[in-house]
């Protein structure tokens, strides 16, 4: 058995880097059907929230009703001299000035007091100030008296009260100010006596009787144009209108809470993150749950379908087939994959050989709970014989063994790892193995596996839902891509659904049927077969 190096280039201009898409810019429209289709559950939680908000505003607000009564303005013009020392409303030459008086004149406090003293309505003057807008109409000599209460009654007689009170209050004035300048005429009659000149007698005469014609009238410039009436139905919008503004208010808060998550993400928690990146089936998507020592059912289900694909691969009887499983980071379920991938393939009676090769922090042998007296540096160094080493696992009826992790020779291990010495571990293996799976420090953080996955013949690139960095992630993908390696797939852990379907990109199967390099091609035309490397031949 000899060990082989990489595949030949391929022809000039040919890409080596199939595998891993180049970064597409999403933008406009794209861009944002992706961000919805990724984080529609972020979505669809905040807009049921704001519509929720919104139907639980409309329950706990009291019913409101609104009432309209109208006031008229009638300017009186500047050169009527019956009105002189009178105040009401004049004409001048601002249009719109007249209604707009009046307006404000319809919030002050005599008459909001008078409006109080209006049987029916009582209340402190100031509160009912607070129900009250007065709005001129625009074009028109027209006062909007409106009033908001809580019954439609109320309402109604609020309006008429104040638009009452306006009126009531000039006149009132109106007729005081009349009766001051009959009473000061008067005055002045009598304390000039005969000395008065006639003229002058006779014109204060006349005044008088002008202002007596008015000392009985109401003001001129303002009349009730029209009573408010007790309205049909609340102000208040209805529920169905209030839901439909809430949807669209609420998708709205909820697309840009998903363009804010999508801009902020570190980390990978959707599929689509890594369909932008790498053009490689997904082997297996691992749901929530444990995936240690004893897995859920759906957890078994995913691992079944990862250990049939590769049991597929290995077509060549007298050589096993090598794997490795790294990742971008710790903390990724590298090593629960490695596992319970091995246990899956040895209870369907393969023989599987399970490398602990993270000399600097073994993690296969502790999850397992075993002790060896030597491992896996000791062997690599030569120092110990594999037989002597591995420790089968028992339940497995012999199919199932481990090379244990760390040891004496570890740091000489890890200095000394080269292609060679792993193909050498690999051709010791050949006759009581099927499969040899490594599980070695992530490929992403440090170097120590580069040996092995420059010589095993598939690399499986393990990712955790919401654990996995995607800077982390790129590291990992620069490294592989330096070294010409063309991981197998991706082994998805911590998903959120499982799919029991698989795709046309999702297939193991080696179309060539050699065994050694699969000609797996994906569902994209334009997608030409990455070159894989030809490992160790017999």
């Amino acid at each position: 058995m000899t060990f082989n190096g990489m595949n030949p280039p391929g022809p000039a201009g040919r890409s080596e880097r199939g595998w891993l898409r180049e970064p597409e810019h999403r933008g406009g429209l794209a861009r944002y059907l992706a961000i919805a289709r990724d984080h529609w559950r972020l979505m669809l939680v905040l807009t049921a929230c704001v519509v929720g908000a919104a139907v639980l505003a409309v329950q706990l607000t009291s019913k409101s009703y609104e009432a309209e009564a109208l006031l008229t303005v009638s300017p009186v013009s500047s050169q009527d001299p019956r009105f002189d020392g009178i105040s009401v409303i004049r004409e001048t030459s601002v249009p719109g000035r007249d209604v707009e008086t009046l307006a404000r004149y319809v919030r002050t406090i005599p008459v909001a007091q008078r409006a109080a003293a209006t049987e029916g309505v009582g209340g402190d003057p100031q509160q009912l100030l607070s129900t009250i807008t007065a709005t001129p109409i625009g074009g028109s000599y027209l006062v909007s008296v409106s009033a908001t209460a809580d019954s439609a009654e109320r309402a109604a007689a609020v309006a008429n009260a104040f638009a009452n009170g306006t009126v009531e209050v000039r006149s009132a004035q109106f007729r005081e100010q009349v009766n001051t300048l009959i009473d000061r005429i008067n005055a002045q009659l009598a304390e000039s006596g005969p000395a008065l000149p006639e003229s002058t007698r006779q014109s204060l005469t006349d005044r008088i009787a002008q202002l007596e014609a008015l000392r009985q009238a109401n003001d001129p410039s303002v009349q009730l144009g029209t009573q408010a009436t007790v309205p049909d139905s609340p102000t208040t919008p209805e529920l169905k209108l209030v839901v439909a503004i809430a949807l669209v208010v609420g998708l709205l808060i909820a697309f840009g809470g998903a363009v804010a998550v999508d801009t902020a993400s570190s980390r990978v928690r959707t599929e689509g993150q890594l369909t932008e990146r790498f053009n490689l089936p997904v082997l297996a998507r691992v749901p929530k749950g444990r995936t240690g020592a004893v897995a859920s059912s759906l957890a078994a289900d995913a691992y079944r379908d990862l250990a049939q694909g590769i049991a597929v691969l290995r077509r060549d009887p007298h050589r096993p087939r090598s794997l490795l499983f790294t990742s971008a980071g710790d903390g990724e379920s590298r090593t629960a994959s490695a596992i319970e991938t091995a246990r899956t393939l040895a209870d369907a009676g393969q023989r599987v050989l399970l490398v602990d090769a993270d000399l600097r922090q073994p993690a296969v042998t502790r999850a397992l709970g075993l002790t060896t007296s030597h491992g896996t540096g000791s062997v690599l160094m030569g120092r110990a014989p594999l037989e002597g080493a591995v420790v089968e696992i028992p339940g497995f009826r012999g199919r199932l063994e481990v090379l244990g992790g760390a040891d004496a020779d570890s740091s000489a291990a890890v200095v000394a790892m080269s292609p060679a010495i792993v193909g050498q571990l690999l051709d010791d293996a050949a006759t009581r193995a099927d499969f040899i799976i490594f599980d070695a420090a992530p490929l992403g953080a440090v170097a120590d596996a580069l040996p092995i996955a420059t010589t095993v013949d598939d690399v499986i690139v393990v990712i955790r839902r919401g654990e996995t960095e995607l800077s982390a992630l790129s590291r990992l993908a620069d490294v592989l891509v330096r070294h010409d390696i063309v991981p197998r797939g991706l082994c998805i852990v911590g998903w959120t659904r499982r799919s029991r379907r698989r795709g046309a990109d999702d297939t193991l199967i080696d179309q060539r049927g050699d065994g050694r390099t699969p000609a797996r091609r994906t569902v994209r035309a334009e997608s030409s077969e990455p070159r894989r490397r030809q490992t160790r031949t017999r």
